[in-house]
């Protein structure tokens, strides 16, 4: 079956549940930045944010070609975010990014990143979510 048959078979349901798993399989590629206080913890992390409604309707694209599949430009978002609240540690973001890609230089993942940058009401959840995990040490 191609992609495209595949996604057409799958209920919104479980496309969902595919592109939460991607994006744990995605974001384990930067393990090794994960800061040792967080590094416990940040399993339970990133299951509270895809886990949430405020996130769980963006972990998937919902237009054109790449429509079904985990959306990149978000979770590199979010990635970028969890940085800025001590999460992740590294030199900068470019390195990270190139990490969770798997790239030597810039894709148009990092490049049209900040068409999809999250909204205040996005960054105050991570936080939040953050907060509660840390609370359950």
């Amino acid at each position: 079956m191609f992609v495209e048959d595949i996604k057409d078979t799958l209920t919104a349901e479980e496309l969902l549940e595919k592109c939460q798993k991607e994006v744990l399989t995605y974001v384990n590629a930067i393990r090794e930045y994960v800061s040792a206080e967080w590094m416990p913890l940040i399993d339970k992390v990133w299951q509270s944010v895809i886990s949430d409604d405020v996130f769980a309707r963006l972990l998937v694209m919902q237009k054109g070609r790449k429509r079904g599949q985990m959306n990149r430009y978000v979770v590199t978002n979010i990635v970028f975010h969890m940085a800025a609240l001590d999460i992740y540690q590294c030199g900068n973001l470019l390195e990270l990014h190139k990490k969770l890609e798997g790239v030597d230089e810039k894709n148009g993942i990092y490049k049209g990143a900040g068409r999809y940058c999250l909204k205040k009401e996005q960054r105050l959840r991570i936080r939040e979510l953050k907060d509660f995990v840390a609370g359950q040490k």
